[in-house]
């Protein structure tokens, strides 16, 4: 996924970058690409990692019974899904105050 989004992000630039020198006054394209990439893809990343999140600590409380006795396999299962999502959260909350502060920016140009 890493490999896509770095291609995603590089065409996505490219576009920009063509379309910003061919069209001085057209800054459509960038303020979609912005949502884009600081609103939509962090939503996105937190929820594919709460959903991830979600079904490893169900498949972590299906263990079978026989299995229960072993205590560092709950509660190894827990700390990566906490950091998992912690970290989504961080990006999500980095990259919304980007989103805010450039959005009152622009806003306050106008």
């Amino acid at each position: 996924m890493t490999a896509f989004s770095l291609l995603v992000s590089v065409a996505v630039s490219a576009v920009r970058d063509i379309v910003k020198y061919s069209f001085p006054d057209f800054d459509v394209l960038e303020h979609i690409s912005f949502i884009l990439f600081f609103v939509v893809v962090p939503l996105t990343v937190l929820v594919v990692n709460v959903i991830v999140a979600r079904e490893a600590l169900r498949a972590s409380n299906s263990v079978p019974a026989r299995l229960e006795h072993d205590q560092s396999t709950s509660s190894s299962s827990v700390v990566p899904t906490v950091m998992l999502v912690t970290i989504s959260l961080i990006y999500v909350l980095l990259c919304g105050t980007t989103a805010i502060m450039k959005s009152v920016w622009q806003w306050t140009l106008t």
